[in-house]
């Protein structure tokens, strides 16, 4: 829900669309990926076995950053500029 308030804070300040949709969109992703390891958790029984979902936790977290660096990037360079 954070990182959807800076899309629309970017689109707000840049006047930009693509950069708010394609921050929206990879936030939106990441969620997704979120909730799919959210419900892999119980499924998984044992900890030997949580390597089955590595894949999506990788995908989520790593999502995650890069939304999280590319709102930073376009919010410093924004505001750098006023």
């Amino acid at each position: 829900m954070c990182q959807l308030f800076f899309a629309w804070r970017i689109k707000i300040l840049t006047k930009k669309n693509s950069l708010a949709i394609l921050v929206a969109g990879l936030s939106v992703a990441s969620g997704l990926c979120a909730i799919g390891a959210g419900i892999a958790i119980p499924i998984v029984k044992e900890l030997a076995h949580f390597d089955r979902f590595q894949v999506v936790g990788c995908l989520w977290l790593g999502l995650t950053a890069l939304v999280d660096l590319l709102i930073t990037v376009v919010m410093t360079t924004n505001l750098v500029n006023i």
